[in-house]
């Protein structure tokens, strides 16, 4: 999680540094990891000498030359570089069909989880669901506990897969050539290395492969891993710390616990998209 290669324990000192037991092992949300990012970018521009700058503004088009890329800005500006990366982020939160378009009054329904707003109102009779059950329901079921809500967190998702737990892993020997690209291949060979080095390593040995392999991947492939083995990815590639608080690490957000599959057009008393 840290923002330097070279420095791995960083992000957990500047937990520490603001308070944190145990940062090494403890759940940091993402909320709490934009602060981090924020303020590295911040020094980052104090001591650049105008060698970074932020812009603000819309591209609209890019257009390759034999010098770089042109950008063209929704405002009519145009910008020139030597090379354009794509680092948008995470999108934001989109409403699940049927609850947009006004489905449920704003005081009932927040679409955006990380809103300041999404436990106000919130009495202790109250119970939330939330949306989904991956990391950002637990970033949910913190914040809604440090805001001081003590009502019931139910949340839902189709299948109803929780984060897996994070471990550190022992060294091992890393597989060091590109895996099977075809769908049914890649999956066997995780489950051969996973009972070999066990699941977490056989996961964390792809990440340098994920990228040309998604890349190189047809349109079909893509299609099949999206509809089959995302879920099933996502939870174990995107593990939750043990101990460090919801559902997957057993302490904070226990009243999130209540975990179901499935699909219901039935909304509770308050709804959170996550």
């Amino acid at each position: 999680m840290s923002a330097l290669p070279d420095d791995p324990g960083h992000f957990a000192r500047w937990l520490e540094a603001r308070g944190v037991a145990d940062a090494a092992n403890s759940f940091a949300s993402r909320v709490t990891y934009g602060i981090y990012l924020r303020e590295m970018l911040d020094a980052a521009l104090a001591t650049s000498a105008g060698r970074l700058t932020v812009r603000y503004g819309e591209v609209v088009d890019a257009v390759e030359s034999g010098r770089g890329v042109a950008l063209k800005l929704a405002d009519g500006e145009a910008l020139d570089a030597d090379a354009a990366v794509l680092a948008v982020g995470n999108l934001p939160p989109h409403d699940p069909p049927g609850l947009n378009d006004g489905a449920l009054p704003d005081d009932l329904y927040k679409g955006d989880p990380w809103a300041g707003s999404v436990a106000d109102g919130l009495t202790a009779d109250d119970t939330v669901l939330v949306i989904g059950t991956g990391l950002t329901m637990i970033d949910v079921a913190l914040m809604l506990e440090a805001r001081g809500f003590q009502g019931r967190i139910v949340a839902l998702s189709r299948r109803g897969l929780l984060p897996r737990r994070h471990e550190a892993a022992n060294d091992w020997a890393k597989i060091g050539d590109r895996p099977a690209t075809v769908a049914s291949g890649l999956v066997r060979q995780v489950r051969e290395r996973a009972d070999a080095v066990g699941w977490r390593n056989a996961v964390d040995e792809l990440r340098p492969f994920t990228q040309p392999m998604w890349a190189n991947a047809t349109e079909a492939e893509r299609a099949r891993f999206l509809r089959h083995l995302r879920p099933w990815w996502d939870v174990h590639r995107q593990p939750a710390r043990a101990g460090g608080g919801g559902p997957a690490g057993g302490d904070a957000g226990s009243r999130a616990a209540p975990c179901a599959g499935g699909q219901d057009d039935r909304i509770p008393r308050r709804a959170m998209a996550a």
